[in-house]
């Protein structure tokens, strides 16, 4: 087989594993097998990963047909949360709202805060022929609903923007997009995803991708702010009924 026939199938797995509208087809050993069926237009015109979108609802059944698709996976809840992505410069200045919602959901300086969360990392999605060496998908764990996905892939990410670019058009830029290091990014009503690229330090290129769904972490945000307030004045009352 030819390099440029290697090339055009590994972008039509691309196209299958990320397309960001429809539902969705993995190829791999042994039958083909769905991923979950979530269409364009229970999504809203936004960017989604597997399927997986801003309404989407984590469920048992969802989370089945993300270990067919993805592996083994770890599951953690109350975690922290942190919006930055890594090799990104100047990130505050750049994603203002992000950097907003970053430090309301870290409003204790320099203190661990958790949060209502379910957190699935995958770390074995390439034995399933899926070319991420890591998956992190962040859901509220009240709601159920998908926060933010942070992605890393090594090597393969070229091909990723090449299939964005094609669903989404052409990124904004920040740095020389010719240079080694750069970092990619597209904007929507209700959704941000930054793709950041850059070579190791043995110069391997790695790509950190991070799609942010922006009402639903708005959304914890006022969640949290509210109970918080309600706790101050609980505290308060008690405080008042003791003197």
């Amino acid at each position: 087989m030819t390099q440029t026939s290697k090339r055009a199938l590994f972008a039509a797995a691309v196209l299958i594993i990320i397309g960001l509208a429809g539902g969705f087809l993995l190829f791999r050993k042994g039958p083909v097998k769905k991923a979950p069926a979530l269409t364009a237009k229970n999504q809203g015109d936004s960017f989604t990963f597997f399927g997986l979108g801003p309404e989407t609802k984590l469920s048992d059944a969802l989370r089945d047909k993300l270990h067919n698709l993805l592996g083994d996976g770890s599951v953690e809840t109350r975690t922290t949360i942190d919006l930055t992505l890594e090799g990104v410069q100047d990130f505050a200045s750049h994603f203002q709202t992000l950097q907003e919602l970053n430090q309301s959901l870290n409003y204790r300086s320099r203190q661990r805060v958790e949060h209502d969360t379910v957190q699935l990392t995958y770390r074995y999605a390439r034995k399933q022929n899926v070319p991420f060496d890591r998956i992190r998908l962040v859901f509220w764990g009240d709601r159920g609903v998908p926060l933010f996905f942070s992605l890393y892939s090594k090597s393969d990410g070229a091909d990723f923007i090449d299939t964005i670019r094609k669903k989404h058009g052409a990124p904004q830029v920040i740095g020389d997009e010719n240079a080694a290091a750069h970092t990619l990014y597209w904007r929507k009503e209700n959704a941000l995803l930054i793709i950041s690229v850059a070579p190791n330090r043995i110069g391997v290129m790695e790509y950190n991708f991070g799609i942010y769904y922006l009402d639903n972490l708005t959304a914890l945000v006022q969640t949290e702010e509210k109970a918080r307030e309600a706790a101050k004045k609980e505290k308060g009352k008690s405080g008042e009924l003791a003197f």
